[in-house]
């Protein structure tokens, strides 16, 4: 299907759910927007990286030496407010910047390539002399302190370094909103660029590292530049224009990625991203310098669903507003947020520094991503119709174990602190949307947010079913191998809520090789009189609720049928549970003023003193005379069905302390408990 605005994000959000897509998406878009201030700073190292000149004491002069003398932190901080200033204008600008990028970095490559292949027959020396043409210098590992950081690289090390600079094949996902045809587009696009990528890298560094010397490597960063024909110029410029580009394009979906996050209002510090009030009156909102009315196409940053309808400031909701001029002041935002962050990134003044993290953050990424395919794929989604053949769930399973191996063989310690990080937004969510949910609806959990579900449900039912299927005709449980399976039978009033919990009670206290828990309440009435089923559902809520306060985990049923009490109880018996997990044993209250209960055999009516029960009083409670009590025990006992009765209202709940002598009576119906 479509991929929507969000790309990765929308993909994991309603894979795996809000909570760990939030948590996935926000270290991408952190991982995004960190690779725009890398990029920044490979482009300012590119133009800084020449030899000093002691200039001339005049204006000119002067100007030089302070351009020499500036830290490469404040350039990198210029360059940054540059690019984000072109991306706040719009996103056609960066589109159309994208060919001129596309020619020169082209351009620069072509220079570069015919330059080593002339350097290797000696028609062409660059920068470089015949003592640096060393053939067959870098067979084998040389590895030595950096001369500008002095810590000795490792090959893992060097594979985060490098790693950054494969990451490009999201850039069709993630400005995925903006593409009419993405489910063509994208895997075309992308197929064919990690094709011409992975062969232009191979060639290069084979033909760079078989004719150069290993000393010039090491020591010289730029060394591409020294051997580019006709003129190191014309590499420095494909090096600065690619870097520029890279960080344009990141800077572009960076703020696309935050808006659709935010428009999820799964992150509640994020809300300021989807709100815009002006003061009552203001009829002149800014307009949209885009053709489309929109900023970077951020269609995704609208309201937020927790915007109030005024306040006594003056401010009005933004209902009150058009969607486009919406949409437009929180795209600014969205940039220059982000542009906040890269800014920051860009202090660390050194590339080194700044891609383990990269690394960290794309690898849990494209990690989520594969096991989002695995298990959509698993579990047979009918929603998840890959439409490139070559798919396959075990490619998408090995990339997901290869994610997460790379991570910890790069650096165990920075992919500790990576999931620790995931781990802690993912609380975060979790903890905010049952915050909000006690605020305002304290039914779902993520009441206050989109709720899409997530594929574990589906992983629940596919385990579910499998097991089911294999103990199929094994309903005959070896002695030794034979659980409780508890059907309880409950009175409950009208709003469900249990007339005597007691048996609740005792249900929560088997513990002993419990098995399946079924609760069930038996009420008079048909389901053809309308509003009948919703009663149920009410009821069946409510009761839900009492077993969870007594720690009893299972499921629970409310039955309303015009059948009698026995008849009611037995088809309950006979149809709940599925196959081998179907009840074997089943817990009733005794009656309560069971002398009263006798029915007029002539009328079918019960004959009552003042004194009646309650259970003849309660129109919603199923009526249930001695005899039909008594007929329920024999039809148990036929159906080879374990009972259990509970006869008092004292039981002890969880958590109560009896005091010293006190005692629980067991009365067995035969010698040996009739199991």
């Amino acid at each position: 299907g479509t991929i929507r605005a969000g790309g990765p994000y929308y993909i994991i959000s309603r894979t795996l759910g809000v909570e760990i897509g939030g948590a996935l998406g926000l270290l991408f878009y952190l991982g995004t927007t960190l690779g725009a201030s890398m990029h920044v700073m490979g482009a300012v190292e590119t133009m800084i990286h020449r030899k000093k000149h002691a200039y001339q004491m005049n204006n000119m002069g002067l100007i030089l030496t302070l351009a020499d003398s500036c830290p490469s932190q404040v350039w990198s901080l210029l360059l940054m407010f540059t690019i984000a200033r072109i991306v706040s204008v719009g996103s056609r600008y960066v589109t159309n910047a994208a060919n001129f990028f596309l020619v020169t970095v082209g351009l620069s490559i072509f220079s570069i390539m015919l330059g080593t292949i002339f350097f290797a027959f000696g028609l062409y020396d660059g920068s470089l002399s015949d003592e640096e043409r060393a053939f067959n210098d870098n067979l084998h590992s040389n590895y030595r302190p950096d001369p500008k950081t002095g810590v000795t690289p490792t090959f893992w090390s060097l594979v985060a370094i490098f790693y950054p600079a494969t990451t490009g094949i999201m850039a069709g996902t993630n400005r995925s909103s903006n593409l009419s045809t993405p489910n063509t587009s994208i895997p075309i696009g992308t197929i064919t660029a990690i094709a011409i990528t992975t062969v232009l890298y191979l060639f290069q560094v084979w033909l760079l590292g078989s004719v150069v010397s290993n000393e010039i490597l090491i020591y010289n960063k730029l060394v591409l530049t020294t051997v580019a024909f006709p003129s190191r110029i014309v590499a420095k410029v494909g090096m600065v224009t690619s870097c520029v580009g890279a960080a344009l394009q990141c800077m572009a979906g960076a703020p696309q990625l935050l808006g659709a996050i935010a428009a999820d209002d799964a992150i509640p510090f994020l809300k300021f991203l989807t709100r815009k009030k002006r003061r009552r009156g203001d009829n002149n909102p800014v307009a949209s310098p885009t053709s489309d009315g929109s900023l970077l196409g951020l269609r995704g940053l609208r309201e937020s669903t927790s915007v109030d309808n005024g306040d006594a400031a003056g401010n009005v909701s933004l209902a009150s507003e058009k969607s486009e001029d919406i949409e437009y002041e929180n795209s600014k935002r969205a940039v220059w947020f982000t542009w906040a962050i890269a800014s920051l990134g860009t202090l660390l003044g050194n590339i080194d520094h700044i891609t383990p993290i990269l690394t960290m953050f794309y690898l849990m990424m494209y990690g989520g991503i594969n096991l989002c395919c695995f298990l959509l794929a698993w579990v047979d989604s009918p929603g998840f119709r890959p439409q490139f053949k070559y798919f396959s769930q075990k490619t998408a399973l090995l990339g997901f174990i290869w994610c997460m191996v790379l991570s910890f063989l790069i650096s165990w310690l920075m992919a500790l602190l990576a999931i620790l990080l995931l781990f802690a937004i993912f609380k975060y969510i979790d903890l905010s949307a049952q915050q909000t949910s006690r605020k305002g609806n304290p039914k779902s959990k993520t009441s206050s947010i989109a709720n899409w579900g997530d594929v574990f449900d589906s992983v629940k039912y596919k385990i579910t079913t499998a097991i089911l299927a294999r103990v199929t005709g094994t309903e005959n449980f070896h002695a030794k191998n034979w659980r409780p399976q508890l059907l309880t039978f409950v009175d409950t009033d009208e709003e469900g809520v249990p007339l005597s919990s007691e048996v609740l009670a005792l249900a929560a206290q088997f513990r002993g090789g419990r098995g399946l828990n079924i609760v069930v309440s038996i009420k008079h009435g048909s389901y053809l009189r309308r509003g009948t089923f919703e009663i149920s559902q009410h009821c069946s809520e409510n009761l839900k609720k009492c077993m969870e306060k007594e720690r009893l985990q299972g499921f629970c049923e409310v039955i309303l049928t015009l059948s009698n009490f026995e008849e009611a109880v037995w088809s309950a018996v006979m149809h709940s549970g599925l196959g081998p997990v179907s009840p074997n044993t089943v817990l009733m209250c005794w009656m309560s003023d069971w002398r009263r209960r006798i029915k007029r055999a002539s009328t079918g009516e019960d004959l009552l003193t003042d004194e009646s029960s309650f259970y003849t009083e309660n129109e919603h409670v199923h009526a249930c005379s001695a005899n039909e009590f008594v007929s329920t025990l024999k039809g148990l006992g036929n159906m080879k069905r374990a009972v259990c009765i509970l006869k008092g209202r004292k039981f002890p709940r969880n958590g109560d302390v009896m005091p010293t002598g006190s005692t629980i009576d067991i009365y067995w119906s035969v010698d040996d408990g009739g199991l």
